[in-house]
């Protein structure tokens, strides 16, 4: 008996503000690589005999995702033929499949109670939703399963939500988990019988999961005995790559710093670049056409600039010039060093008639 078993997906999701303001088209080609990658799990699982496919939470991002783009999910879930069990997770908690649910999908807790599926080969799935169970006294005291099956728990929430102790010595063989980006990729230990393991994310979301495998998990149960198998799906990964500009004299010789630092980067990444380090106050770094230039090449780019102005031999100098003064009356203020860093910037480039943007 395989299943396959995944959860965050999140289709619909606005990836735009995801990714700092991804431009539009990139946002919209992003949305479709998310559907592509959940298509491709249903492929995979018609193409390796696995007939089960457990959603463990956040099959969709939220209630506002479009029609169309439900019944399009719903009419590819039908044509795969493979069995969806899906249970609902924080992001789609109220979302409503029906009335385009295909007689594949089938949802896992709908009278807010255990709610149990039986497989081939005594493979049980029971999960609930713990975010919309309206009775939680007693839930797992109400959780009853036969120790002669092999019994996977779907749940979805953070470690510390679940009770771990009340599901000890209760023949579970294995709960299956969302909620969670990080994946496990060794499932954890619970008692002598029961593990867990989260599924993480199916593909890549944020900025914030660039260190974070992402794809779904191959449940192989034999003879009560299950083997666990990871296989990535995310077509690109987030990379933050970080440029030291100090000593760049000129644009060009940024744009050349940049460019030797990207040089075995993919260009089918999400990037960005952080620029640190210091700089003279000459410099005119022109981020906004490098930028564009770099997001040409590849699939996008957003610059973060983090270097500080060397001004430095100006607070030193004793000529008397508007310039100076505004500069040592900056260093005088009392305020915090990042502060005085960009109030200098700004101040400097205004006095020489450039426009500032903030």
């Amino acid at each position: 008996m395989k299943i396959i078993h995944i959860s965050n997906v999140r289709l619909g999701a606005n990836l735009g503000t995801g990714f700092d303001n991804m431009p539009s088209e990139k946002a919209r080609i992003r949305g479709q690589e998310l559907l592509e990658s959940f298509y491709g799990v249903l492929s995979y699982a018609k193409d390796n005999g696995v007939k089960t496919v457990l959603v463990t939470g956040d099959l969709f991002d939220n209630t506002a995702v479009v029609q169309s783009l439900k019944k399009e999910v719903m009419d590819n879930i039908a044509k795969s033929k493979v069995e969806v069990l899906y249970l609902r997770g924080a992001r789609d908690a109220k979302f409503d499949v029906e009335p385009e649910k295909p007689k594949n999908l089938r949802v896992i807790d709908v009278d807010n109670n255990w709610t149990s599926i039986e497989l081939q080969d005594n493979v049980v799935v029971t999960g609930i939703d713990l975010f919309r169970a309206t009775t939680k006294d007693n839930l797992y005291d109400r959780l009853l399963l036969e120790k002669k099956k092999y019994n996977i728990v779907a749940l979805y929430g953070a470690e510390d939500f679940v009770q771990w102790e009340l599901l000890k010595a209760k023949a579970v063989d294995f709960v299956a988990l969302g909620g969670r980006v990080a994946p496990d990729l060794k499932e954890q230990k619970i008692d002598s019988r029961a593990k867990y393991g989260y599924a993480g994310g199916l593909d890549i979301l944020s900025v914030h999961e660039s260190n974070t495998e992402h794809g779904f998990f191959v449940l192989d149960i034999v003879a009560g005995k299950m083997t666990r198998t990871f296989v990535p799906v995310a077509k690109r990964k987030y990379e933050t790559v970080t440029v030291d500009i100090s000593g760049a004299e000129t644009t060009k010789a940024l744009d050349s710093a940049v460019s030797k630092k990207l040089a075995k980067v993919s260009k089918d990444n999400i990037l960005t670049i952080e620029l640190v380090g210091q700089y003279k106050f000459d410099l005119q770094k022109q981020i906004g056409v490098l930028q564009n230039k770099l997001n040409a090449d590849y699939f996008s780019v957003v610059i973060e600039d983090k270097s500080v102005l060397d001004f430095s031999e100006l607070a030193q100098m004793n000529d008397i010039s508007l310039r100076t003064e505004f500069v040592k009356t900056a260093l005088e203020s009392g305020l915090g060093q990042g502060q005085i860093d960009k109030i200098v910037e700004y101040g400097l480039r205004a006095l020489t008639g450039e426009t500032i943007e903030i």
